[in-house]
């Protein structure tokens, strides 16, 4: 974001448009990554709207990582406690499997 930031101000600044000072970049940056839309200030050159792009594309997938991360954590103790059953009920049948054998 940072590095992005400095690139649309160092293009925006010349092009004369509404992203003219590092705090203004930075809150582009910041919140184009977030919201994955360009809202005021926006880049008015083609190189800018090709970062902003970037910076979207980004977005989309931190945010997709991010969740994907959560849900895994939060359901990561369930499928191991399932692992165990399954596991308890193989072993049940080896042992009646066996028994059965037996006789």
């Amino acid at each position: 974001m940072v590095g992005s930031s400095i690139a649309v101000l160092y293009l925006e600044r010349g092009a004369g448009g509404d992203i003219g000072s590092g705090p203004a970049a930075l809150w582009w940056s910041f919140f184009t990554v977030m919201t994955g839309q360009q809202t005021d200030p926006f880049p008015v050159t083609p190189e800018g709207r090709a970062i902003g792009f970037g910076l979207m594309t980004v977005g989309a997938a931190l945010v997709g990582t991010l969740t994907a991360t959560l849900v895994s954590w939060v359901i990561r103790p369930r499928e191991n406690a399932k692992d165990r059953q399954l596991s308890a009920i193989r072993q049940e049948l080896a042992e009646i499997r066996a028994l059965l054998d037996v006789r």
